[in-house]
């Protein structure tokens, strides 16, 4: 076999001219589907990792919303429960100031039949003690009362700084002896002398007066004063006591 350098030429030409047509129109078209394909792919994964990203991001978004959706049912309920509670301390507190105003309205009005009740019993009482007074003395003769008042005044002169029974005593005027019943000559002289032994000096003697009203007992006038012994002295007393506890 001989070599031929046209036939050589000739095939380097074939090839040459094989290898353009293949770049041509068949890598060329090849290779532009690959560089189209690898841009494709590029795309959707850049695609995919933006899906991603915005996944992850509307998940972050659900979960923060879902904290804040949890966070606000949870002050919901506090605040309905806080609301609850001091809706129930509101209850308790008008039941408690309600009750506590009618046992105060109670024991007000208690209080009031009380103070009632004890100024009856008193004004009964002082009522009931002057009518005995008045019938007990009622039957005791006169000279035995004026007896047994002329020593009570005595003492209670006794009794007295002497000084103060002294000015009791002594004035310009002379001490006025109130009886219910008019004295007799005895009881008058020990009137006066049961004042004569009390204070020295230019003392006055006493004048009488008769005065029913008293009821019993003796009321004295004195320059410097006056002394109540008398029955209507008393009851008047327990009355205005009476009247004190209203």
């Amino acid at each position: 076999m001989t070599f031929s350098p046209l036939a050589f030429a000739f095939q380097i030409a074939n090839f040459a001219i094989l290898v353009w047509l293949l770049k041509r129109f068949l890598y060329a078209p090849l290779l532009a589907a690959i560089d189209a394909r690898r841009d494709e792919l590029a795309q959707a994964q850049n695609a995919a990792r933006a899906a991603k990203l915005a996944a992850d991001a509307a998940a972050d978004a659900a979960r923060a919303q879902a904290r804040e959706t949890e966070m606000a049912r949870a002050k919901l309920i506090d605040d309905a429960r806080a609301e609850a509670l001091a809706e129930r301390q509101r209850i308790v507190d008008g039941a408690h100031r309600e009750a506590q105003g009618r046992l105060e309205a109670a024991a007000a009005r208690l209080a009031g039949e009380r103070r009632a009740a004890a100024h009856t019993l008193r004004a009964d009482a002082a009522a009931l003690a002057e009518a005995l007074a008045r019938r007990v003395m009622a039957g005791l003769p006169d000279a035995a009362l004026d007896a047994g008042f002329r020593d009570a005044v005595g003492k209670w002169l006794d009794a007295l700084p002497r000084d103060k029974a002294a000015d009791l005593l002594t004035g310009t005027t002379p001490a006025r002896i109130a009886t219910a019943a008019e004295l007799d000559a005895p009881s008058r002289t020990a009137w006066i002398d049961l004042f004569a032994s009390r204070v020295s000096g230019a003392a006055k003697p006493p004048i009488f007066a008769v005065d029913p009203a008293i009821g019993g007992g003796v009321e004295i006038d004195f320059p410097g004063g006056s002394a109540r012994f008398s029955l209507r002295a008393a009851a008047a007393e327990l009355r205005t006591d009476a009247a004190a506890d209203d």
